[in-house]
């Protein structure tokens, strides 16, 4: 073929389009208009999220006492007109821990609780490094009615990210 005055003329292979593929710039138009208005009106799921509300309790007794991560080693029994060892509590979380001790509403009337010397009522709040132990006493009056009482008490640990809790603990009241 000779060149043309429009310029070279370009010899191709049978079935091969002139000029390229064929756009359709409508086509791409439409579908990228269809998709806003799909995800706009929520057609479409996102991996984005407004809010959420997820339960983490549970209730597990995994170990006995002496064994868990805030250790409790309970007083076998406590007696009237004495101060007794009520709960030794030692802590194995791995960092200080706030520990609460409290006498249960019920067991309130049969005396106050005492640590380091100090009594503190019907709640005591201190805190264990790495490993210590604090014992918490009772001193229980001199009422002979209370020996056929219990002592039920709580023991609440918290630290940084983690809370524990051993509640309705006890000790029968001896002469």
């Amino acid at each position: 073929m000779a060149p043309s005055a429009l310029g070279a003329v370009t010899m191709r292979a049978r079935g091969t389009p002139r000029r390229g593929p064929r756009r359709r710039p409508g086509l791409s138009v439409l579908f990228g208009v269809a998709f806003v208005v799909a995800v706009g009106t929520g057609g479409l799921p996102t991996a984005a999220f407004d809010s959420a509300d997820a339960s983490r309790s549970t209730d597990a007794d995994v170990v006995s006492d002496p064994d868990a991560i805030h250790s409790l080693d309970v007083a076998p029994a406590v007696h009237i007109n004495s101060t007794d060892p009520l709960v030794n509590v030692t802590n194995y979380f791995g960092q200080s821990v706030t520990v609460t001790v409290t006498l249960r509403d019920d067991s309130q009337h049969l005396g106050d609780l005492v640590v380091d010397g100090n009594n503190t009522g019907n709640e005591s709040v201190f805190t264990l490094g790495e490993t210590e132990t604090k014992t918490v006493k009772i001193e229980i009056p001199d009422d002979s009615t209370l020996t056929t009482e219990t002592v039920y008490f709580h023991v609440n640990g918290s630290a940084r990210g983690l809370t524990v809790t051993a509640q309705d603990r006890s000790a029968p009241v001896d002469a």
